[in-house]
Formats: C-alpha cells, sequence, structure tokens
C-alpha cells in the first residue's frame, strides 16, 4: 500500500491512491494508512472540501489517533493558506507541533506561515531549527530565514543564508543576495 501511494502520488493518480486504500482497508483500518491516504490525496491537489469532510468523518471514528490527527490539522491548515487565513493555519500547524514536536516539515510550515504573517521574530526560530537539522537541500528554509533577517535589520546573517540558498539554486536568492551587496566574510 505504501509503495503503491508514494508512487501514485508522483504520478499525480488519485484513482490507484483510492483503490489501493480500498484494498488495504479490507484489512487494517489502520491510523497510518489514513494518514498516508489524506496527505496524499492533499498533495496531489484533490478536491479540498472532499478532504475536510473525509478528515472531519474518520477523527469521529477515531479521536485520539494521532495520526489521523495529524491528517486533518494538515488538511485543515493547508485549506486555511490557501484561502490566505495564515491565523488559522498556524493554529493547526501548532497542533500538530504538540503532537509531534520534532517533524521537520512541520516546522517549517509553521516558520514560513509566521513568515507570511509578517511575524519575522517567530518565523526565525522555526526557520533556523529547520536548516540547523540540515534534511533539506533545496534551500527553502535558509532563504525565507535570509528574508526575515534582513526584515529584522540583521543583513550580515541574512547574507549567510541567503548565500546558503543560493549555493542550493533557491530561486530568486542569488539574485537577492546580490541586490542586497551581500559580501561573504571569512
Amino acid at each position: 500500500f505504501q509503495l503503491l501511494t508514494t508512487s501514485s502520488t508522483q504520478l499525480r493518480d488519485s484513482i490507484t491512491i483510492k483503490k489501493a486504500f480500498k484494498v488495504f482497508r479490507k484489512y487494517r483500518d489502520d491510523p497510518k494508512a489514513w494518514k498516508m491516504y489524506l496527505k496524499s490525496l492533499m498533495l496531489i491537489g484533490y478536491n479540498m472540501n472532499e478532504l475536510l469532510s473525509i478528515s472531519d468523518s474518520i477523527v469521529k471514528v477515531h479521536p485520539k489517533e494521532n495520526e489521523i490527527l495529524h491528517a486533518r490539522y494538515s488538511i485543515r491548515a493547508a485549506h486555511s493558506a490557501m484561502n490566505n487565513n495564515f491565523s488559522d493555519a498556524l493554529a493547526y500547524l501548532l497542533e500538530i507541533r504538540k503532537i509531534y514536536p520534532d517533524d521537520v516539515e512541520n516546522s517549517e510550515n509553521i516558520g514560513l506561515t509566521y513568515f507570511n504573517l509578517g511575524d519575522y521574530i517567530n518565523a526565525e526560530i522555526y526557520l533556523r531549527m529547520v536548516s540547523q537539522a540540515m534534511v533539506y537541500a533545496n534551500g527553502k528554509s535558509e532563504f525565507f530565514l535570509g528574508v526575515s533577517l534582513l526584515q529584522l535589520g540583521r543583513k550580515d546573517e541574512a547574507c549567510h543564508f541567503l548565500n546558503k540558498a543560493a549555493i542550493r539554486n533557491y530561486p530568486q536568492a542569488k539574485e537577492l543576495f546580490n541586490s542586497n551587496n551581500c559580501q561573504i566574510k571569512n
């Protein structure tokens, strides 16, 4: 189920994901499978209203299952963010953090949400955690950390992170590095 769902997510194939989950559920009603199912559909852009409905329904059946709560909060956070309601998105992401405090992906989402709210101090905290974890090589956290630091008036520190993002080819990082006359100090 996991292998088929992962490959179908990459192919954006909701039909196969749904069929695989239906077969899997004949044998087990597993909270991790529900999480994978819901998050996979969310990642491929499945109908958000249907995902909200499914996640709300399954939480009623399994109200204390962390995996299902995680999926529900993720879907609700994504829905809120898509509607530019970053305060609600943040509230859902912070609920995930209570369940899984070491979830790096969620920490990045929290940092980006604070960034979108213009709260650069809190954005810095979460984006710095992600950067220090060194699990992503795309430079995204470093880019937004650099921009947050620029907003906070800490250019030298910002340049360091913008340079890291530029080295990792994050879009606009090199341009922002250059437009701020950044210099790398040895």
